[in-house]
């Protein structure tokens, strides 16, 4: 899930250097905090869960003297992560595994609307751009070849009309409410636990 929304950051970075950053702010918070939900999970994991209980497994394995020793030890271990990870509750398991869902597909949606942003011939666009035009961002040095700037063009055309299409905000809409109850019942969930 990390992956993905790091993907999707990466298109919605191309793509905010042809629009308005206002036009996709709902996009950039809602990724931003499905991506802080995941790493913030993921810190947990592995910083909280694992790294306590193999210190414990470690500290423990300092009086094995048979091999039913370290077998219990071992069990020991996995129940601990299994019991921290919320893993031997099905219901907090399903909750914890839709939010993850959920991230994904927005991810997922998002990288699709936006990956043309992040192409190569956008990226050399931008980067021209940035060369080329002055504070008002008319053309202030050498014109550029009239192929780069109809694709610029194109590329600012394709920008404006997601950013204006009302399905896109609508979907963007229901992916952060979706999101945001997933997460609320999962914390609720995690309070009685």
């Amino acid at each position: 899930a990390e992956r993905e929304l790091c993907n999707a950051w990466g298109c919605h970075k191309g793509a905010k250097a042809f629009i308005n950053f206002d036009a996709l702010k709902l996009d950039f918070s809602v990724r931003q905090k499905m991506l802080h939900f995941v790493q913030s999970l993921q810190h947990y994991l592995v910083m909280d869960v694992i790294e306590n209980c193999w210190h414990a497994f470690q500290e423990n394995m300092r009086s094995v003297t048979t091999v039913e020793d370290v077998l219990r030890i071992h069990d020991k271990f996995l129940d601990s992560c299994i019991k921290l990870f919320v893993l031997n509750d099905p219901h907090l398991l399903k909750l914890l595994s839709r939010s993850v869902s959920t991230c994904l597909k927005f991810a997922r949606y998002i990288k699709g609307k936006t990956t043309i942003f992040s192409s190569r011939e956008a990226v050399a666009l931008n980067a021209s751009r940035r060369v080329s035009t002055g504070l008002e961002g008319e053309p202030c040095g050498p014109p550029g070849l009239p192929e780069q700037r109809q694709a610029r063009r194109q590329f600012e055309e394709l920008a404006n009309m997601l950013a204006a299409e009302p399905r896109h905000r609508e979907t963007v809409e229901k992916y952060q409410a979706e999101f945001d109850e997933k997460v609320s019942m999962l914390l609720e969930s995690l309070r009685t636990f």
